[in-house]
């Protein structure tokens, strides 16, 4: 099972937001141009104008939800705009040729299917869509649009007397098929580039050029706690060859302070050379930041470290709280203390939540006298 069938684009696309915030806010009136232009210059159902209306407006209706549900301040595109994207096109389709059917030209000469506004504006919604879900959404709802697409195809070819019906209505009916079939392999490709890209950078940071002794990472890792008191009396066992009742004790003395070194080491790694620095209050009672993943971490690091190096961020402290959550993830919720005004806050925010974005799950802000992002994490067994 590919990402693509399980992840949108803009779940593992740093710069999607680009897609929602720029692109889909033009596509509404790039639809409502198109089906005035077919209506007005073209004649298309003039006799019964009204459906063509109403078709635009559900065409319109339907990038503009993409839109609105696809912004970067709201959380995963949700499963409900998903599902009425694809009715609302399919509607708007079957409603213009519904008009067509009815009330002809207006010109008495029969709509040159090629020329058909609706198929068109329907390929523009399932292009907009396919950026924001997954395959195993976009797939049924790319089908229902091109399915509606050839049946308001064959409405509007009847009254044609073509010499191949059969390819008039393939025409009619050709581009929300390529809209479908474009919208799966571009998402496709960009999804396993990216992730690919990423897999190599970890890979490429994570690798050590050289294997260190056991040894050698444990007294590092305990900053020479191995080799002041351990090392020598694991030294001396080897040698006398005598274990009793004292060494006993003295090996669960070093190993409970090894244990200890270890864990208080490990907690002051990934997140405390971050908060060292930073007046940041941690809330991690169930000591679940052992459970994030390493491309996780990166991005509450960048979260963190962003805001506070950000001089127009106004940032003078912060609270992480790291709490278990549902299917074994993580939740966490970061708290800011901002020195500006709602809307700023928004815009100085904006690239560090959309950089974390990519790699957490259902991350959500919330303004107010502080703001608050939430998100989950998958958590490593």
């Amino acid at each position: 099972m590919t990402t693509w069938w399980r992840r949108s684009a803009q779940d593992v696309d740093t710069l999607s937001w680009l897609t929602a915030s720029l692109v889909t806010a033009w596509v509404p009136l790039v639809i409502a141009l198109l089906g005035a232009g077919g209506v007005l210059l073209g004649g298309q159902g003039a006799d019964a104008p009204i459906y063509q209306w109403v078709a635009i407006a559900l065409a319109a209706s339907g990038t503009l939800l993409i839109h609105l549900a696809a912004r970067p301040t709201r959380r995963r595109f949700g499963l409900a705009p998903a599902m009425a994207v694809p009715v609302l096109a399919s509607a708007a389709v079957l409603t213009s040729a519904w008009g067509i059917a009815r009330g002809g030209s207006g010109t008495g000469d029969p709509v040159v299917p090629e020329l058909w506004w609706a198929p068109v504006a329907a390929a523009l919604v399932v292009m907009s869509l396919s950026p924001f879900v997954p395959g195993r959404v976009f797939l049924p709802a790319g089908v229902m649009v091109a399915g509606a697409s050839i049946l308001a195809a064959v409405l509007v070819t009847e009254p044609l007397d073509a010499v191949s019906p059969g390819a008039e209505i393939v025409i009619a009916a050709s581009s929300p098929l390529f809209a479908l079939i474009g919208g799966t392999f571009l998402t496709r490709l960009l999804i396993e580039e990216v992730e690919a890209w990423r897999a190599g950078l970890v890979d490429t940071l994570a690798a050590a050029p050289l294997r260190e002794p056991a040894v050698a990472v444990v007294d590092r890792t305990t900053r020479g706690a191995l080799t002041v008191e351990a090392l020598p009396f694991l030294t001396a066992i080897a040698d006398g060859g005598t274990v009793g009742p004292a060494e006993r004790e003295h090996a669960a003395r070093l190993a409970g302070q090894l244990r200890t070194a270890l864990v208080d080491r490990d907690g002051s790694g990934w997140l405390g050379a971050v908060i060292a620095r930073r007046a940041v209050h941690v809330t991690d009672p169930h000591r679940l930041a052992d459970r994030v993943s390493l491309d996780q971490r990166a991005a509450i690091l960048a979260l963190i470290d962003g805001v506070f190096s950000d001089e127009e961020a106004g940032v003078y402290a912060a609270r992480l709280e790291l709490a278990p959550g549902a299917d074994g993830q993580v939740a966490v919720a970061l708290t800011l203390d901002l020195e500006l005004p709602e809307g700023r806050r928004t815009a100085v925010l904006a690239p560090y939540y959309l950089s974390a974005k990519s790699v957490v799950r259902d991350i959500s802000w919330t303004n107010g006298r502080s703001l608050v992002v939430r998100f989950d994490v998958d958590g490593e067994h």
